[in-house]
């Protein structure tokens, strides 16, 4: 709130087959990261989609520094981190949620500018469609 974040999200009700407080707990820490990476007034996306195959991809984007593609696949191991004050946990519990649920993530370039955590392969709730 102080830095005056807009945070949009896609409005079609998502639904999928995960643990919730353990998926609640990844979302929080991706959000978490978008929202001290982006400057004052800067912007989060929460975006999903149905794939063929009953799978749903997730995204959480911002508009911040981004990750450089050297440091993509380091974010996720523990205790890496870019921030001076960072722990180095969070992205490292994300991708064991994300793992235990049979999904994967990675790290890509948000064009134009920031960072896109996408989540594939989390498998749509039979009703997902409806």
């Amino acid at each position: 709130e102080e830095k005056q974040i807009r945070v949009t999200w896609t409005p079609d009700p998502l639904r999928i087959l995960v643990d919730a407080q353990l998926f609640r707990q990844a979302l929080f820490n991706l959000l978490l990261n978008a929202v001290q990476a982006v400057p004052a007034k800067g912007a989060v996306e929460v975006r999903w989609r149905q794939r063929d195959g009953g799978t749903v991809l997730l995204e959480v984007a911002d508009d911040g520094p981004g990750v450089p593609p050297a440091e993509r696949e380091n974010i996720f191991k523990p205790y890496f981190t870019m921030r001076a004050k960072g722990v180095g946990l969070g992205l490292a519990i994300v991708k064991q949620i994300v793992l235990a649920h049979r999904a994967d993530i990675l790290c890509r370039e948000n064009t134009p500018r920031g960072a896109c955590f996408q989540i594939s392969g989390l498998e749509a709730a039979p009703d997902a469609t409806a």
